[in-house]
């Protein structure tokens, strides 16, 4: 071979793995980071207060209900109570028509509408009577012994009542009307009028009659009455809380409490919006004014008042004087009949006791709280 051959040969071999390291080199050799200029960033923006902020819980309000807080200027009104008018319709109807000549928003009747135990022809004669009255719409009953002669007086009592010839409506201004029983509307029951609630019990007899139903139901309606800022609570039913005649009582003296449950002077004791207790029974118009005095257990005071009998047969012969502040006396036929008003102005209270054929009261007397 040729020198310049062989020269141009090797040229020819290694020019091209001299070009292959070169770049072979270029790939390995490490890359230089090419320079960026950040771009800039802004600092997150500052508070400062002017003053400490205290972060407080969110709260849902509630809408309460609707409370009553009356002015005693701004409530007036008169309702009368009666009781015992044993089946005499006529005698009946005499005294209906006289208190129905006051004109009285409401009208209680604290039991023996009849003798019988709600028997048919008795309760439709004394029933008329109240209608013939215009009373009868205006008139919240209770039972008393007679009416709860017979078994199933109760339930006869409650059907008669809810009968459609014998449903009620009730007088403008009531309401709240609640039964201890939602289906039993005519036996123990409570309504507001004005700045009172007046809570209607059956015990058909004597006041330790009373059961503790009754009387949790008692409280209940009295704590109701309080909250909602009425002023009186009138509670009626047969039997005196504080018995005061012989026929029916065996306490005679004065401080005697054993004739009256001690429970439900307990729950007296938890509410002073009691004002007053309206019964009849013992066939007496009078009054007792009830304290320490007379119940020891009892903290407060409270009035009781006999307004009866509205038909006949009055038992005031047989009282005992020191259980009474006042009993009308000249009650001296079998036929001597009466009943009793109590005008509500605001705080006070004025109760008035009429004889049958005496358009004006016998007796009156007013009471505040």
């Amino acid at each position: 071979m040729k020198p310049g051959k062989h020269i141009l040969s090797l040229t020819n071999y290694f020019l091209p793995c001299l070009l292959l390291a070169l770049v072979l080199s270029a790939c390995q050799a490490p890359l230089q980071p090419v320079p960026v200029t950040p771009t800039p960033t802004l600092p997150p923006p500052t508070f400062t207060p002017s003053a400490t902020l205290t972060l407080q819980p969110t709260i849902t309000p509630t809408i309460a209900p609707p409370t009553f807080t009356p002015t005693p200027t701004q409530v007036s009104f008169l309702f009368a109570s009666m009781g015992d008018a044993q089946g005499l319709a006529e005698n009946f109807l005499d005294t209906a028509n006289q208190a129905a000549a006051l004109q009285p928003d409401l009208v209680l009747f604290n039991g023996d509408l009849e003798n019988f135990g709600v028997n048919q022809p008795e309760m439709d004669a004394m029933v008329g009577a109240l209608q013939n009255s215009g009373l009868y719409d205006r008139t919240f009953l209770v039972r008393g012994n007679h009416d709860d002669y017979m078994l199933e007086s109760a339930a006869n009592w409650e059907k008669y009542f809810t009968s459609p010839s014998n449903l009620r409506r009730l007088p403008a201004g009531v309401s709240g009307l609640v039964s201890l029983s939602p289906d039993v509307v005519s036996l123990n029951y409570s309504f507001i009028y004005g700045n009172a609630i007046f809570i209607g019990l059956d015990i058909p007899g004597l006041a330790t009659l009373i059961s503790k139903a009754q009387l949790n139901f008692l409280e209940e309606r009295l704590t109701h009455a309080e909250n909602n800022g009425l002023v009186h609570a009138f509670i009626f039913f047969h039997g005196p809380l504080y018995c005061v005649e012989s026929l029916h009582c065996d306490c005679w003296a004065r401080t005697d409490d054993t004739c009256t449950p001690a429970r439900l002077v307990e729950v007296i004791n938890r509410h002073p919006i009691i004002s007053a207790f309206f019964h009849g029974h013992e066939h007496i118009l009078g009054w007792t004014h009830l304290d320490a005095t007379r119940l020891p257990a009892l903290s407060g005071s409270v009035e009781q008042f006999l307004s009866s009998p509205s038909g006949g047969g009055s038992y005031t012969a047989n009282v005992f004087p020191q259980r009474l502040d006042y009993f009308y006396p000249d009650m001296k036929t079998y036929d001597d009949r009466g009943f009793a008003t109590l005008s509500v102005n605001g705080n006070s209270f004025t109760f008035r006791l009429y004889k049958t054929g005496q358009l004006e009261p016998v007796w009156s007397k007013t009471f505040s709280k």
